[in-house]
């Protein structure tokens, strides 16, 4: 059985993820020292530091950071949200009643393994030739995302370096960016 995991919003982490699916491959790092949060892409970074909420891209060598007026009118919660292991935990739970209810068809199923050295649960679901699976450490960090028509492998995010050090001016605004508000 996958339990509720500890909250992940209060750990000191900095994750890396590799993306694949539909496009090219992407890297995604979300990193945390609360209540200071980083999300970063090639596509960007949203940051939440000192209070404030901000999105900050790079075009013709020229860093722009938006400052929200306010986290919840930033997409930061919202992107947060996706990629908490606390949401898959509650997923998995649900599975788990499915199955627990004997829908025929419905495959749930709990295994252990370890991503960039981090100890993680992974649920398994099946339904019908399509399948899921997501795992989250032991401290409560997503640590894998994967879906599955049929016997191909659709798209998968994976952990591949995780530490429990970050430095505090990873959550500065880019020296040098243009602020603006919205």
């Amino acid at each position: 059985m996958i339990a509720a995991t500890q909250d992940e919003s209060k750990l000191i982490f900095k994750a890396s993820y590799l993306s694949e699916g539909s496009g090219s491959p992407s890297t995604v790092t979300i990193e945390q020292e609360p209540p200071d949060q980083l999300f970063s892409s090639s596509n960007g970074e949203l940051l939440v530091s000192g209070g404030k909420t901000y999105y900050c891209s790079s075009s013709n060598g020229k860093e722009t950071c938006i400052i929200y007026g306010s986290a919840a009118d930033s997409p930061m919660a919202l992107v947060m949200g996706v990629f908490a292991g606390s949401t898959y935990a509650t997923i998995m739970q649900g599975w788990q009643t499915i199955v627990g209810a004997g829908l025929t068809g419905f495959h749930f199923s709990v295994t252990s393994q370890s991503f960039a050295g981090q100890a993680s649960k992974c649920g398994n679901w099946s339904y019908q030739g399509s399948g899921e699976k997501y795992c989250i450490t032991d401290s409560g960090v997503l640590a894998y995302v994967g879906t599955t028509s049929g016997s191909t492998l659709s798209t998968t995010f994976e952990l591949t370096s995780f530490s429990t050090n970050v430095s505090s001016s990873d959550f500065n605004v880019p020296a040098g960016a243009i602020i603006t508000s919205l």
